[in-house]
C-alpha cells in the first residue's frame, strides 16, 4: 500500500524472561499499516492467555530488541496473516508458557 513493495506484516520475534530465570522468544505479528503488535499476553495472574494489539512504541519498549523470524512470501500473503491475527483479537484460553499453546 502507499506504492511500497514491501509486505505488509512480518513475524517478529523478541526475546525475554522471567524471575525463574526461564528465557523465552515472544512471537508477534507485525501490521505495517497501523504499526501495531498482535500477540498474545498473559494477564492478572489468572493462566489466562489473550490475543491482544500493542502500539510500536509500547511492545518495543517493553521487549528485547526484536527481530524478524519469517517475512510473508508477497502482499497477499501478509493481508491474509494480518486478517486472521486481527480475528483472533480479544480470544481467550487457559494458557501455560511451558507447552507454547498460543
Amino acid at each position: 500500500t502507499g506504492g511500497s513493495s514491501s509486505s505488509n506484516s512480518s513475524s517478529i520475534s523478541s526475546c525475554g524472561g522471567n524471575s525463574t530465570g526461564i528465557s523465552y522468544e515472544h512471537h508477534a505479528i507485525f501490521d505495517r499499516n497501523n504499526d501495531e503488535y498482535i500477540h498474545v499476553t498473559t494477564t492478572g495472574g489468572n493462566g489466562k492467555g489473550h490475543v491482544v494489539r500493542t502500539t510500536r512504541r509500547v511492545f518495543e519498549s517493553n521487549s528485547s530488541k526484536p527481530r524478524v523470524v519469517k517475512q510473508p512470501a508477497n502482499v497477499q500473503e501478509a493481508l491474509n496473516i494480518v486478517a486472521r491475527a486481527s480475528a483472533a483479537v480479544g480470544n481467550t484460553w487457559d494458557y501455560h508458557v511451558l507447552s507454547h499453546n498460543c
